[in-house]
């Protein structure tokens, strides 16, 4: 699994910085589509998945802790 990640990382970061960022490719009239909007994506994404594990830690917690939400269980969860 850290193979493929590893993989796609390489390809995506390889095909930015050799085919798309010497294109020049504008974004309306803010500027260029180049390896700093890159690493700002691979940052902002980076922090969602972190945030995701997050939750999801907290959650199995909560759960395994035997701890009941309330209503919305008793609704939805039933």
């Amino acid at each position: 699994m850290a193979a493929c990640v590893l993989l796609l990382n390489l390809l995506g970061w390889g095909l930015l910085v050799r085919l798309v960022a010497p294109q020049r490719y504008d974004i309306g009239s803010s500027g260029v589509f180049g390896v700093g909007l890159g690493v700002t994506a691979a940052g902002m994404s980076l922090f969602a998945v972190a945030l995701i594990i997050g939750l999801f830690v907290v959650t199995w917690l909560v759960a395994s802790a035997g701890w009941r939400i309330g209503r919305f269980e008793q609704r939805w969860c039933a």
